[in-house]
């Protein structure tokens, strides 16, 4: 039975058929080229290098830009760190401040803990006084009806 579905994928019939066997030669063929010859390219660098690299005389300028793009990309992660490490300085100093904040808040809940106990304290000998009070005052008016129903 014929297929009704045309293929959409180009055709080359000018490309000569894959062969297996010949796969190998073909790359082969594919990698051979001529190449232009090196050539000096004068670049000036944008950036400066780090003061902690320099060039070495024997490289090529190929090998030197390489260098630099390198270095350049370690020095960007550097800065990036030590920015961060500025900011994590600047929360550490906002988290002192927080601390000593923090320990004044804690003194002053001592502190009010303590008033409340003294305070607590001086009600319950209040309390107590005023009960010994009442005792001596109402040990006080049984004996003055104690001596009034003898008299009587």
């Amino acid at each position: 039975m014929r297929s009704l579905v045309r293929s959409t994928i180009p055709v080359d019939v000018d490309r000569k058929p894959f062969v297996a066997s010949e796969l190998e030669a073909d790359v082969r063929e594919a990698l051979v080229t001529d190449f232009a010859p090196h050539r000096q390219i004068n670049v000036v660098p944008t950036n400066p290098l780090p003061a902690y690299v320099e060039h070495h005389q024997d490289a090529d300028q190929v090998g030197r830009l390489t260098a630099e793009a390198v270095v350049h990309q370690y020095e960007a992660t550097a800065q990036s760190v030590e920015e961060m490490g500025i900011d994590l300085k600047a929360y550490a100093k906002f988290l002192i401040e927080e601390l000593e904040r923090t320990q004044e808040a804690v003194k002053y809940v001592a502190d009010t803990v303590q008033s409340i106990r003294d305070e607590g304290k001086r009600s319950f000998e209040r309390v107590q006084q005023r009960s010994m009070i009442t005792t001596q005052v109402r040990d006080a008016c049984a004996e003055i009806r104690n001596k009034i129903a003898a008299q009587d």
